[in-house]
């Protein structure tokens, strides 16, 4: 299972048992920074980076931090509003990939 969090200020972090198959697919993720002391990755937190994460690891099993449930929630609400640049997933494109995988949901602690 790949464990999606925030409990870096200011950065995502990815954590999976070792899979050359998800390190060849995490590595797709622009600004991506191998911790080797702690065996995780990590990211900037930010709704974009996170969408690149969610597509890379699309049909996989993912514990995703509640607090990035919300982002992620955010962005399928703002379609109305929000038009997203090209750099952008828009909306629908994030809830097609929130279809795509499985999420573990687990309580605040």
């Amino acid at each position: 299972m790949i464990k999606i969090s925030s409990d870096l200020p200011g950065k995502i972090k990815v954590a999976f048992s070792f899979n050359a198959e998800y390190i060849a697919r995490i590595k797709t993720v622009k600004a991506h920074r191998w911790h080797p002391e702690g065996k995780y990755w990590s990211f900037p937190n930010s709704r974009l980076v996170l969408r690149e994460i969610l597509s890379a690891f699309a049909g996989e099993e993912l514990d995703i931090d509640p607090s990035l449930q919300v982002l992620i929630s955010q962005d399928q609400t703002e379609g109305a509003t929000h038009r997203p640049s090209q750099k952008e997933a828009s909306p629908i494109q994030v809830q097609e990939t929130a279809k795509e995988y499985s999420v573990v949901n687990r309580s605040a602690t």
